[in-house]
């Protein structure tokens, strides 16, 4: 695993612990995204919230991030 991939690993991994959402607002503990960011998602990037467990999860996480910040405009650069 290279370098870059560990450290998105461990990014979205850090992300599922925290409280507050890459949008600003308040989310579950061991959700990825608040509620208002994953119905944002298209319905083949909201399965993220359901993958938390498997080796695919930091990709889909980010692939998921970078939608809602360029697509959705959720989450500001």
């Amino acid at each position: 695993m290279s370098p870059l991939s560990k450290s998105l690993k461990v990014l979205a991994l850090e992300n599922l612990d925290a409280r507050t959402c890459a949008c600003g607002g308040m989310k579950i503990r061991g959700l990825p995204f608040c509620q208002g960011c994953i119905h944002a998602l298209p319905p083949n990037l909201r399965k993220v919230q359901y993958v938390t467990n498997s080796d695919g999860f930091a990709g889909l996480w980010d692939e998921a991030r970078d939608f809602l910040r360029i697509e959705a405009g959720r989450i500001k650069p």
